[in-house]
């Protein structure tokens, strides 16, 4: 006897920034997704993901298609399963969503860091005084930052507290 399996969410890891790729792929197999989207700013129209490079994932019995989905990465498992999210996390997550479909934010919870290709002036290390633009975190403390070497685009790694938004 086959047992009977209700529809239920997981966790997919997508690439980065790819997202919405990710979600339209795993669409196109005939499974729903979630993305929780935050308005950053008043033009924000999209969104930026609440949980940047996650997509939950609604599975109604086989989940193995998404190991093979382009834009996933891998789905976060527990022992040789995958995690399980509570249907009440979803439904909680959905309710606090405006008529735009995007969860407002407190300002003190917003991320206030630079956004993606931002211009950065450094203010010390070897690199002071170069300008370049923000590519992410490297790491809790250092941003990644891509600058011009010998007419060569490189990315390095510098201090939080050595770079500063280029008005």
């Amino acid at each position: 006897m086959q047992r009977l399996v209700s529809p239920h969410w997981i966790v997919v890891r997508t690439l980065a920034r790819r997202e919405r790729w990710a979600q339209q792929n795993i669409e196109n197999q005939g499974a729903d997704t979630y993305c929780p989207r935050f308005r950053n700013d008043a033009d924000d129209e999209r969104g930026t993901p609440l949980f940047r490079g996650y997509v939950f994932v609604l599975v109604h019995r086989h989940w193995w298609f998404l190991k093979n989905t382009f834009g996933v990465v891998h789905v976060l498992m527990h022992d040789d399963k995958p995690e399980r999210v509570r249907n009440s996390i979803i439904v909680g997550l959905r309710k606090q969503e405006d008529g735009d479909g995007l969860i407002s934010l407190p300002e003190e919870v917003k991320p206030n860091g630079p956004r993606w290709h931002q211009l950065l002036h450094i203010l010390g290390g070897p690199m002071q005084g170069r300008v370049g633009q923000y590519e992410g975190v490297m790491s809790g403390e250092r941003f990644r930052v891509l600058l011009q070497f010998l007419g060569q685009a490189r990315a390095v790694g510098v201090p939080r507290h050595q770079c500063q938004l280029v008005a």
